[in-house]
C-alpha cells in the first residue's frame, strides 16, 4: 500500500503543477520524499484505509488541506508565513515547517484522511451557467437545480454569480472572467424556485469551522481563487439552499423525478470518479428511469462538468447537458477544472 500511497503524491505533484499551483506540488514532493524515507508522513499514512485506492481517493489533497486548515483557523502559525492565503510567502524552510506541523498535529492529520475532499470551486460556475441557462430557455420553464455532491452549496447559488462570457455580462458577485473561446452563449437567468444539494459530509459554510474547511481545499497560493470563494461565501449565507448529508443514490430516487410546471436539473462536477462503480451504475440506471417518466411539461435534465479520462492516462473535462424528454446528450464545452478557460461548442 505505501507504494500506491507513494504514486499517488507523484501524481498529485504533477497535477498541482500543471494547473498552476507550485506550492502544492512542492508540498507534494515533500510528502512523497518523507514517505520514502520511512518520516513522520509515513506514520500518518500507514492509517490509510487499505480497501480505498490513494489517488482516485486524493490522499495527498486530504493530508494539504488539512494542513491548510490549521493555518486558516490560526493555529500553525510556521506554516502560515510561507501561505499567500494567510498573508505569507513561500520560502526556504516551508517544507521543514509542514512536516514540523505534521508531527506536532499528528491527530489532526490522521483525522483528515478520513475526510472527503470537497473542492467547493466557484470558478466552475462559468462552465455550468450557460449549460444551466440553455437548458431553461429550451423549457421556458423554472428550474428545480439539485446537485449531487455539492459539498457546501456554492454552485447551487450560480445565477447570482456575474458574469463576462465571450462578452456577455451578467452582473453580480464573484464576477467569473474565464478565457473564452467559441461563440458567445445566450444567457438568460433561469427562474430557480427550488435549490437543492446533498453530500456525504456537507459543510455549513455560516459558521467559522466551515468556510475555514470550504476553504481549506483551495490551493493556497491561488489567491483569485481565495476572492472568489470568500464572495461566493457571503452569497450563501444570503441565498438559502438545502443541504442533505445523504448518499447520492438514495437522495436522487426521492427528488429526481419529474414535477408538473417545472424543469428538473441534475447538476453534479468534479465529483463523479470519487463515486464507486456500483453506485455510478445505479444512479445512471434511475435517471434513465425517470427520464423515461418525463414529459414536456415535466422535463428533465442532467448537467455534467466532469473529466474524461483516456487510456493512455490524460484526461479532459467536458461539459454536457443531457434532457428529457428524449434523453439526447450534448456535449457543450471542454474546459480548465476550474474554469480558468472555456471552449464552448455550441
Amino acid at each position: 500500500m505505501i507504494d500506491a500511497i507513494a504514486d499517488a503524491f507523484r501524481f498529485q505533484s504533477d497535477a498541482c503543477g500543471r494547473l498552476g499551483s507550485p506550492l502544492s506540488a512542492r508540498l507534494c514532493d515533500t510528502g512523497l520524499a518523507d514517505i520514502e524515507a520511512g518520516g513522520p508522513l509515513a506514520g500518518i499514512v500507514s492509517h490509510w484505509d487499505p480497501d480505498l485506492d490513494p489517488k482516485k481517493n486524493v490522499v495527498a489533497l486530504r493530508l494539504l488541506g488539512t494542513a491548510h486548515r490549521l493555518v486558516l483557523l490560526g493555529q500553525a502559525p510556521d506554516l502560515a508565513r510561507h501561505y499567500p492565503s494567510a498573508g505569507g510567502a513561500p520560502g526556504a524552510g516551508m517544507e521543514a515547517d509542514f512536516l514540523a506541523l505534521v508531527s506536532e498535529r499528528a491527530d489532526a492529520f490522521i483525522a483528515g484522511l478520513g475526510e472527503q475532499v470537497q473542492t467547493n470551486e466557484v470558478g466552475r460556475a462559468a462552465v455550468l451557467f450557460p449549460g444551466l441557462s440553455m437548458a431553461a430557455a429550451t423549457t421556458g420553464l423554472p428550474v428545480r437545480l439539485l446537485e449531487i455532491g455539492t459539498a457546501a452549496g456554492l454552485n447551487l447559488r450560480l445565477d447570482h454569480f456575474g458574469y463576462d462570457l465571450g462578452g456577455v455580462v451578467l452582473d453580480g458577485s464573484p464576477m467569473l472572467v474565464p478565457e473564452w473561446n467559441g461563440a458567445a452563449p445566450s444567457l438568460v437567468a433561469p427562474d430557480i424556485v427550488e435549490r437543492r444539494g446533498c453530500d456525504l459530509e456537507p459543510i455549513d459554510v455560516v459558521t467559522e469551522a466551515g468556510a475555514a474547511r470550504a476553504e481549506s481545499f483551495v490551493w493556497p497560493d491561488m489567491t483569485e481563487r481565495f476572492e472568489r470563494m470568500a464572495a461566493a461565501v457571503a452569497v450563501a449565507r444570503k441565498v438559502p439552499a438545502r443541504l442533505d448529508a445523504v448518499p447520492a443514490g438514495e437522495w436522487l430516487d426521492e427528488l429526481f423525478t419529474p414535477a408538473d410546471g417545472a424543469l428538473t436539473v441534475l447538476q453534479h462536477s468534479v465529483m463523479w470518479q470519487y463515486l464507486p462503480d456500483p453506485d455510478k451504475a445505479a444512479i445512471e440506471a434511475l435517471v434513465d428511469e425517470r427520464g423515461a417518466r418525463s414529459t414536456v411539461s415535466a422535463p428533465l435534465a442532467q448537467l455534467a462538468f466532469e473529466p474524461r479520462f483516456r487510456e493512455d492516462g490524460s484526461w479532459t473535462f467536458e461539459l454536457t447537458l443531457r434532457m428529457w424528454p428524449g434523453g439526447r446528450r450534448r456535449r457543450l464545452a471542454t474546459a480548465h477544472p476550474h474554469g480558468a478557460w472555456v471552449r464552448w461548442r455550441e
